[in-house]
């Protein structure tokens, strides 16, 4: 799952920081703080946040077909 959490907190906190969900499946976060100065980690994946869910079905979906094959 790739995570799109990082631009919702900048975009809609009033500060920008916020607790981060993806720490634990991430190589290079370390804190569950996530603040509008630190860099986005490797699980971040551009995109519109209210459409997030749509893209991992879709992304999942085509992962299914190929081990299928």
């Amino acid at each position: 799952m790739n995570c799109h959490g990082c631009k919702w907190l900048d975009r809609y906190k009033k500060d920008g920081n916020g607790y981060c969900c993806m720490v634990v499946r991430s190589k290079t976060q370390t804190s569950k703080v996530r603040r509008p100065d630190m860099e986005r980690c490797e699980l971040y994946k551009p995109g519109d946040w209210k459409t997030r869910w749509e893209t991992e079905l879709h992304e999942g979906g085509k992962q299914n077909e190929i081990q299928q094959c």
